[in-house]
């Protein structure tokens, strides 16, 4: 139950390199702030549509359907490369070069995709991107009704004179302000954030921003564009890369592991660089992770900065793994993120090495037998099902499987398959308040032995659970049944999560986690990445 926040991640840079703005690159704004007013002596304004009208024409008209540029971005913990490539159709391709690591993310117009460090790579149906236009030359590209458009003021702005525009979107006013001499936009203001580009260069007669500052509450990017290529053809790379698979024994297409299972856990035998280490396998971490403190005794080398989403937030690094063996199956290399890993207590003394989350599944099938602690990876490219599991579709799209399932009779939700969690299921609060007719009164009913807990009236108060770096407010209660698939689970024992911020929170996009304690009760367990679906056998 990990989750990673990059400093520098590909989608919170297509944020801020793509602040969209109207018809075709929105400008998400609240109303900024007001600049000096204007003398009743000075010379009468221009109109919103003369200023507009200079600013076309001082901006340059675009020679070609295609460009490529690059440049740096840099934020409060490091500094990337980029380099786009982008149409005027929306395709584009953006890849991000940080310490260590290489990512990627485009769109072939009917696929949108991303590229991990690892060579994972995701795909969706393709939405509207901005357009080549929009991306090179940014709030530039804007375009706006004239009849609503207000001109406030001649003003100055970072020592430039500058002309404040306001300019309404879906009942939102921003401010946004073009230079009195070159007439292109020196910057905005959108509530608390600025957007402010201090310098130009033309490239063949085309004004693009080249150095840029963009600033919010969250965080502050400087931005810059080296070098400027209008491309004549209009194809380029902007299908999805190929999935990078990782090396099998030679002949095989599957390896058997047999697992230790300290408190319903899975917890693998591998080696890092022919050095043996124990992992938890887990569905429910996006990222793969190895404590900080082994990856530097190990001499792994290290850069840039990652942040890592458990009960606490993690800072630390990238590490780099040369070879990692489970069981014969290799993974070469292995881009990890090294953080204190803090364990919960009671799994502490496990041994526990790292976590191996999402890179792990995202090439593979995974078919766990808990009742015989063995765990088989298979190939995917030779994988069919043919039993007579029930196959529930799975969303990967946040790097953790997300399946639809049903509590009660028919209070359906979306729920995380999350082999990392030793509970059969987790509920965030908001759900399982909707949905209260759903619980059994532990004073009118024989709650049983489940899993070794006896559940008595005492066990329903606020009690705490624990996850990676701390502990946090739940309550238990026991759900009349979980519906997943075709099989319906009876008296589930369960536990609600009361805070409202973090990874375990009852804001999270998900109504709640389905644990390893559930897993458990079948006889397999399928999750199959590769083709988005969750199979279970009773």
């Amino acid at each position: 139950m990990f989750r990673r926040v990059a400093s520098v991640d590909l989608f919170r840079l297509s944020f801020f390199m793509l602040l969209v703005a109207f018809a075709g690159f929105g400008l998400c704004a609240a109303l900024g702030a007001a600049p000096q007013p204007r003398s009743t002596s000075a010379p009468p304004l221009p109109s919103a549509d003369t200023i507009f009208k200079r600013h076309m024409s001082a901006l340059g008209r675009l020679p070609t359907l295609l460009a490529r540029w690059s440049g740096s971005i840099t934020d409060s913990t490091q500094n990337a490369r980029y380099e786009v490539t982008a149409a005027r159709d929306g395709r584009f391709r953006r890849t991000l070069t940080l310490a260590l690591t290489q990512e990627a993310e485009g769109s072939n117009g009917a696929v949108d995709w991303a590229q991990d460090e690892n060579g994972n790579v995701n795909t969706s149906p393709a939405e509207h991107h901005s357009s080549m236009d929009a991306r090179l030359v940014r709030l530039n590209d804007l375009r706006f009704d004239s009849s609503t458009a207000v001109v406030l003021a001649l003003t100055k702005l970072d020592g430039h004179r500058v002309y404040s525009v306001s300019m309404p979107f879906q009942g939102i006013n921003a401010i946004v302000y073009f230079d009195a001499t070159t007439w292109l936009v020196d910057g905005a203001d959108y509530g608390p954030s600025t957007i402010r580009y201090s310098t130009y260069r033309r490239y063949q007669s085309v004004a693009v921003p080249v150095e840029v500052t963009e600033n919010s509450p969250e965080d502050s990017l400087k931005i810059t564009v080296d070098t400027v290529t209008f491309l004549r053809g209009v194809n380029d790379r902007f299908d999805p890369p190929a999935q990078r698979e990782p090396l099998f024994p030679s002949g095989e297409h599957s390896v058997d592991i047999d697992f230790d299972s300290p408190h319903g856990l899975i917890v693998c035998r591998a080696k890092i660089n022919d050095h043996p280490v124990k992992f938890l396998i887990d569905s429910g971490s996006t990222t793969s992770i190895i404590d900080q403190d082994l990856a530097t005794r190990l001499g792994l080398p290290q850069g840039g900065h990652s942040r890592v989403e458990g009960a606490m937030m993690f800072n630390g690094t990238t590490a780099r793994i040369d070879s990692l063996d489970l069981s014969g199956i290799r993974f070469e290399p292995l881009y990890v993120q090294a953080v204190p890993l803090r364990l919960p207590e009671r799994i502490a003394h496990e041994g526990i090495d790292g976590i191996l989350g999402y890179d792990l599944f995202r090439p593979l099938v995974a078919r766990i037998s808990y009742k015989h602690d063995r765990l088989e990876l298979i190939d995917a490219a030779i994988f069919t099902y043919g039993g007579t599991g029930s196959v529930i579709p799975a969303d990967i799209s946040k790097r953790v499987p997300v399946i639809g399932a049903s509590i009660g009779q028919a209070h359906t939700g979306a729920f995380s398959v999350d082999t990392g969690s030793t509970a059969s299921l987790v509920l965030f609060k908001q759900y399982a308040d909707s949905n209260a007719s759903d619980f059994l009164n532990p004073m009118q009913h024989d709650i049983g032995l489940r899993h070794e807990v006896i559940f008595d009236p005492e066990d329903f108060g606020p009690s705490m659970a624990s996850g990676a770096g701390g502990d946090f407010p739940t309550r238990h209660a026991v759900l009349d049944r979980l519906n997943l698939g075709t099989f319906s689970l009876a008296e589930v024992p369960t536990e609600i999560v009361l805070r409202d911020v973090g990874a375990f929170a009852s804001k999270s996009a998900t109504d709640g986690i389905v644990g390893g304690g559930a897993l458990a009760l079948f006889a397999a367990v399928f999750i199959d990445y590769p083709n988005k679906r969750l199979i279970i056998e009773k």
